[in-house]
């Protein structure tokens, strides 16, 4: 096959602008070894996915957003990788191939928990015992203290034990835990059997005010059987309406689906308010507005994030930031991704994503590499989730951290809390070496909160 007949033959498929024709010229001159190599079938079955990139890039794809002076190299070498069905090059941090996995029925049992390696290896720490699952009817429940796993002959594994906490549907095992009730740690043995498992996008935190509700959303998604964020939202705040105060934690959540934030935007905003524009490539844009559905009120709400917090997360903090008035935005800066993809199927084994378009907040702001910044500093952030689980196993376990220990898990966690808490001159090493400088931190927060001053963490300066 000749320069020429290749060239003939992407003009017979489309009438491309002079800049493809450009890029194509790029692609042969640089890549014509590649190309005279292939000797399969016709061009237009060899070269079909490249017809339908080029077509995307071309009409679709919004170049300008990192290449603002239309520079036509890069493109040509995507498309050459292209041609090799090469998942490792981009075009931009979102354009590029994508390599379909062979779809696996998942017959592995889980137990449906959220656990944190705690205090040392031989102990996880229950995070989150999702609804409908094992775990709830077997019993357990946030921050008991998984030391063990007995199997059905009746041995213990309280070493690396938890490769146990899935296995085959059906067969059961018995978590050994300690659980502090009535002031004391009480061993506990609980009998689960392994079963499939959906885990759902949008759940619940146990909290000790009545007055307030902790909802974590892990995404957005939509359309899925078995979840969908918008609808286990909906369920969780129609089963809380006595609650006055909301805490929605978008912390490491990276975005999904845009119609399931709008949904979400829904449930908290009168109808026909704008929650984002939607501009493509060519300077069109679609407004998305609230539908005309009741909406839940709270005399505050809450959204923690963090510096993982994207995309649709962005969506709504933006919309809700902009619309209510009683609410605050506490934690780290955001992400910052102010762009939409696409993705389309190009062979039968391989997809092309692609970036399509911009997205503004309701004051026209595009916070792409910018992020959105939290509202205020304040000990607000002792609510969020680490705060809770933390205090809450200290509280119960009775550990004290002081001056010239090393716990990388335990004061490493707690001095990235007092940086984020309190207003240091310098923030402290985030290591886990209680050095002089942590220790003279809780002197001083000792001391401001009227606590006999120490300069140890124990459970009186966590209360």
């Amino acid at each position: 096959m000749t320069n020429e007949s290749l060239q003939q033959e992407l003009k017979k498929q489309k009438q491309l602008s002079k800049t493809i024709t450009i890029l194509i010229f790029c692609l042969l001159t640089s890549f014509v070894g590649f190309l005279l190599g292939l000797k399969i079938g016709t061009p237009n079955q060899n070269y079909a996915h490249v017809l339908k990139v080029l077509n995307i890039l071309e009409e679709e794809w919004y170049s300008e957003i990192y290449y603002p002076n239309q520079e036509d190299a890069p493109v040509a070498q995507f498309i050459s990788s292209v041609a090799n069905l090469d998942t490792q090059k981009q075009l931009d941090p979102y354009t590029y191939l994508i390599k379909r996995q062979p779809s696996v029925v998942d017959t592995s049992g889980k137990l449906g928990i959220k656990i944190q390696n705690c205090f040392n290896a031989n102990f996880q720490l229950v995070k989150t015992v999702y609804p409908n699952t094992p775990a709830e009817k077997a019993g357990l429940k946030p921050y008991d203290l998984i030391y063990g796993v007995e199997l059905e002959d009746g041995s213990l594994i309280d070493n690396n034990y938890t490769s146990y906490l899935s296995g085959t549907i059906g067969e059961s095992i018995t978590l050994c835990v300690y659980r502090f009730q009535q002031n004391e740690w009480t061993e506990l043995k609980l009998p689960i059997t392994y079963d499939k498992v959906t885990y759902p996008t949008a759940y619940c935190y146990t909290q000790t005010d009545d007055n307030l509700l902790y909802v974590k959303l892990d995404g957005f998604v939509s359309d899925i059987i078995g979840s969908n964020t918008v609808d286990e939202l909906d369920a969780i705040l129609k089963e809380n309406t006595d609650k006055d105060y909301l805490i929605i934690d978008l912390i490491n959540n990276g975005g999904g689906a845009l119609d399931s934030v709008v949904a979400i935007c829904d449930l908290f905003l009168p109808s026909k308010q704008l929650v984002a524009t939607i501009e493509t490539k060519n300077k069109d844009q679609t407004k998305y507005q609230t539908k005309d559905k009741d909406a839940y009120t709270y005399d505050h709400i809450f959204l923690l994030m963090n510096e993982n917090t994207a995309s649709a997360s962005e969506i709504l903090i933006g919309c809700l930031g902009y619309h209510l008035p009683n609410l605050t935005i506490i934690g780290t800066n955001t992400y910052g991704k102010g762009i939409a993809q696409r993705t389309i199927n190009i062979t039968s084994d391989y997809d092309f994503q692609y970036t399509f378009a911009k997205w503004f907040t309701p004051d026209n702001q595009w916070i792409h590499t910018k992020g959105f910044a939290p509202s205020t500093t304040l000990d607000a952030i002792s609510k969020s989730e680490d705060y809770l689980l933390y205090t809450s196993t200290w509280l119960d376990a009775g550990i004290t951290l002081q001056f010239d220990q090393v716990d990388t898990k335990n004061i490493k966690a707690m001095q990235i809390l007092m940086n984020q808490v309190l207003d240091l001159e310098t923030n402290l090493r985030e290591d886990g070496y209680f050095d002089n400088a942590t220790q003279q931190a809780v002197l001083d927060f000792q001391k401001e909160h009227q606590i006999e001053e120490t300069g140890v963490i124990n459970n009186q300066t966590l209360l």
